[in-house]
């Protein structure tokens, strides 16, 4: 190989150079070269006399989309509520507020609310009865009951409402 076409392929290459470094550059004028690069570049080597270009290093925003939304909504499922529940009966608002002291743990012999077995002989007795030692009070074999459960405010019809809820709870 001669000098000649040495010099023929360095010049090919040095036009080829030139071109492509070119073509990223749309200035037609020459640009002399900075004493430092612009802020996120970094300087390259000039090729055969040619001025030295910077290249970004920091890579070029892209827009980012959301992806098209193609999934349909999902219906949240319809409340239901809890079917409301029948208001309380007189009787059990006053074996709530008053009876149950006794009567859900046994104290002093009082039959528990609704046990059958306990309340089974009482409920013999009838209802007159039991309304009647309740509001009087009773002493027996099987325990004790202040008069009206120690609530001397409440009525007569107080205590036969309680009564009345504690047996059909026991039946």
């Amino acid at each position: 190989m001669g000098v000649k076409n040495i010099t023929s392929i360095a010049g090919a290459f040095l036009l080829t150079s030139s071109l492509i470094l070119g073509c990223s550059d749309s200035s037609t004028e020459a640009k002399k070269p900075s004493a430092e690069p612009a802020k996120g570049t970094m300087p390259t080597v000039s090729i055969a006399g040619e001025p030295a270009k910077s290249t970004p290093t920091e890579q070029p925003a892209v827009e980012e989309k959301a992806p098209a939304e193609t999934a349909t909504a999902i219906e949240a499922p319809a409340e239901t509520t809890p079917p409301a529940a029948e208001p309380a009966s007189p009787g059990e608002n006053i074996y709530k507020s008053a009876c149950f002291a006794c009567h859900a743990t046994g104290v002093a012999g009082a039959p528990k609310f609704g046990d059958a077995a306990l309340w089974k002989d009482r409920i013999a007795k009838g209802k007159d009865e039991l309304v009647k030692n309740a509001i009087t009070g009773y002493t027996g074999t099987a325990g004790v009951m202040p008069p009206k459960g120690g609530f001397a405010h409440l009525s007569d019809e107080d205590i036969a409402a309680a009564v009345e809820y504690m047996m059909q709870a026991a039946q």
